[in-house]
């Protein structure tokens, strides 16, 4: 709430209440929020990351460790055949498989 009160994700949807406001930003934490440098610009990140990358994958690799970001760029897509409209679903791994099918008689 403090980082939303701040506007650090831009400025709030909706006036804040004053009172509410001044109890926010009057709290400790407030002031430690308020005194961290602002994140890096899209251009400060690509010249940080390879060139070349996806948006998706930059904004990963600003934003997780790296060895999660290879080990999901190393697993390729996600398979796009997800129909919720099927009453079952089904994962698959090596040593592994999860079913769940939906009761017919229940919906």
């Amino acid at each position: 709430m403090i980082r939303y009160v701040l506007g650090s994700f831009g400025r709030p949807t909706a006036p804040v209440d004053p009172q509410v406001a001044d109890r926010l930003l009057g709290r400790p934490r407030a002031k430690e929020l308020a005194a961290e440098p602002p994140p890096p610009t899209v251009a400060e990140l690509r010249r940080r990351f390879p060139r070349g990358i996806s948006d998706e994958e930059l904004l990963l690799q600003a934003t997780m460790p790296a060895e999660q970001v290879d080990a999901m760029v190393a697993a390729g897509p996600a398979r796009r055949h997800y129909n919720p409209a099927t009453p079952e679903l089904r994962l698959d791994r090596p040593d592994f498989r999860l079913e769940l099918h939906r009761d017919r008689r229940t919906g």
